[in-house]
């Protein structure tokens, strides 16, 4: 059984995505998922203006669509939510010697220039601002001097130290339009939900080979924030993720062009976009993670981090945090789960599809030797074959696998369901030696009539000379895929044909190959692809020869 657990580590909450304010909205629970987008609830009670509604500073950024405000407050009901911006006045302090003379428009000064110069009179006059000309009457006349070459002023008046300038910016501002049945309160308890992209969890597990038959699957999650603080969030990290139709359009409430620049973690690359796919049936198989990242763990004294309980929602699966608070741009490790789980060590072995004998001659020099190199190294894999007794599915994650105390390797986790097995990967079993060959068997050139055309029959033998070298007998599944239609196998083995277009591993490095010829039309429609299977016990020593056998049709 899976277990949960309470941790006292570095705390981890959830994106105040507003400034804080008179009216400050706290973040009380998010939901975050794997492609970095975050449903956030902010809530609390907030004081209202002379009309009675909440004003709130800096506007969120959510996705077209998914902000939504509401209001749990007696005698009063929601209007409207309006998003704006207004001009601010605020008086700064000057922070440089230009800006100082810029306040000092009619005062006696002592200007020291560049080269020793001393220039002293009445500053009558600067032009073009901090970066223009400062012009200086005195018994000479009225002299202009340009600002940079100034590096020291005396005042006669000291009260110009006092001084500070008017600046006019402008503000973002949401207002949440209350309507009362009576005078308006004094406060309002508001809030809003809706969905943002800027944080994101990684899950990572490792895999604990407790003996020969029995390992610990550890989950834990990364938590990577360029959101916003957070502070004592309850936190749900989700596996699987619904399909957001609108994720590259924000909401015109955040009166944003463009979504704010993210880190590496949450651009999306073509190659990469379905890696790490939350959507729960269609994780894919590989990833591209391997980005290195490094950043201050948060410190200080923080609420433990509570890891609660899980819940399954449709298509979707939960796991909750609560007290979790993490500042914008921290990161932050939490164990999730931990259960005991049985596998099986299995070997298997695929042997790569060989193209036709006469497509050889449209394929370059390098791209020959690419295909004979990939047809001269087939090795078999161990893999642990585990089998999900926890109470959780397993979600696509990096796995390192360890066994007393040393790491075996490192290698992927596939989403696997609860009650249904996963094959994950340990290495390259090289002390099985695997010698693989192909052959023609014999070639009928005027086996079929069709469509007006004749079409050759060419059969092949395909050898698989399998040699187990452990100290330790060894259960080895082999796969042999071909072009062409299926006429039997040695050994018992499984033979059956298969659909062309889906069940074959296109993404196969070593099947490349397929889309350096120009295949003609009547290739698909007279062959097909077929799977050899063996499932065979090998004895220490022990050494086999399997045979399958196929042909297809050539015009």
């Amino acid at each position: 059984m899976m277990n949960t657990r309470r941790l006292a580590v570095c705390s981890l909450a959830l994106l105040s995505g507003f400034a804080s304010g008179e009216t400050d909205l706290p973040i009380r629970e998010v939901t975050v998922f794997k492609d970095g987008h975050a449903m956030v609830i902010r809530s609390g009670v907030a004081a209202t203006n002379e009309a009675g509604d909440v004003v709130l500073e800096e506007l969120p950024l959510p996705v077209l669509g998914t902000f939504w405000a509401f209001e749990n407050t007696d005698r009063a009901s929601l209007r409207s939510v309006r998003a704006g911006r207004v001009e601010e006045v605020s008086q700064v302090e000057p922070g440089s010697v230009q800006d100082l003379l810029l306040l000092a428009i009619g005062e006696q000064v002592a200007l020291q220039l560049s080269g020793g110069t001393e220039l002293s009179g009445a500053l009558t006059k600067v032009v073009g601002g901090g970066g223009g000309t400062a012009l200086v009457s005195n018994e000479d006349g009225l002299v202009a001097v340009p600002m940079g070459h100034i590096q020291r002023v005396n005042f006669q008046n000291t009260e110009v130290a006092e001084r500070t300038r008017e600046v006019i910016r402008q503000e973002e501002r949401l207002t949440i339009d209350l309507g009362w049945e009576t005078a308006p309160a004094a406060e309002a308890d508001v809030g809003m939900a809706y969905i943002q992209k800027g944080l994101r969890w990684i899950p990572s597990y490792r895999v604990t080979l407790l003996d020969d038959n029995t390992a610990r699957i550890e989950l834990q999650a990364t938590l990577v924030n360029e959101l916003a603080d957070l502070e004592d969030v309850s936190t749900h990290l989700v596996v699987g993720v619904p399909m957001f139709a609108f994720e590259h359009t924000l909401d015109p409430i955040g009166l944003q062009d463009q979504i704010a620049e993210l880190g590496q973690y949450f651009r999306r690359q073509d190659q990469a976009a379905g890696m790490f796919s939350n959507a729960l049936m269609a994780q894919s198989a590989r990833m591209n993670e391997s980005r290195d990242w490094s950043g201050p763990a948060h410190s200080g004294n923080q609420p433990d981090i509570e890891v609660g309980g899980s819940e399954s929602n449709e298509d979707l699966y939960v796991f909750h945090v609560d007290h979790v608070t993490l500042a914008k741009g921290e990161r932050l490790v939490v164990p999730i789960a931990v259960a005991e789980v049985p596998y099986e060590p299995v070997y298997t072995l695929e042997l790569p599809i060989a193209p036709p004998t006469e497509t050889w001659r449209h394929f370059n020099t390098d791209q020959q030797r690419q295909i004979a190199q990939m047809l001269s190294q087939p090795s078999a894999t161990h893999v642990l074959r585990i089998t999900n007794t926890s109470e959780h599915p397993f979600t696509t994650a990096p796995a390192l696998i360890m066994r007393d105390g040393r790491p075996l390797a490192q290698n992927m986790m596939r989403y696997t369901a609860k009650k249904a097995e996963v094959d994950l990967e340990v290495t390259k079993a090289v002390d099985i030696r695997v010698e693989a060959s192909s052959k023609e068997g014999g070639r009928d050139e005027r086996s079929l009539e069709w469509n007006g055309h004749t079409y050759a029959r060419i059969d092949l033998t395909g050898l698989a000379e399998i040699t187990n070298y452990k100290t330790k007998s060894i259960t080895l599944e082999v796969t042999r895929f071909v072009l062409g239609l299926a006429d039997g196998a040695s050994h018992d083995g499984e033979v059956s044909q298969i659909d062309f277009f889906t069940d074959l591993d296109w993404t196969d490095p070593t099947f490349q190959w397929y889309r350096w010829y120009g295949w003609p039309w009547w290739w698909s429609q007279l062959n097909g692809a077929a799977k050899f299977e063996w499932e065979i016990e090998l004895e220490p020593g022990e050494k086999i020869e399997l045979e399958s056998n196929w042909h297809y049709m050539w015009g």
